[in-house]
C-alpha cells in the first residue's frame, strides 16, 4: 500500500513537471 502511494505520488510529480515544461515553452517564445 506504502509502495502504491508512492508510485502515485512519482506520477503526479512527473505530470506536474511535464505541465510546467509544457507551459514554459509555451511562454518562452511569449517572451523573447
Amino acid at each position: 500500500m506504502k509502495q502504491k502511494k508512492t508510485v502515485r505520488a512519482v506520477a503526479l510529480g512527473l505530470a506536474v513537471l511535464l505541465g510546467l515544461g509544457a507551459l514554459v515553452g509555451a511562454l518562452l517564445p511569449l517572451i523573447y
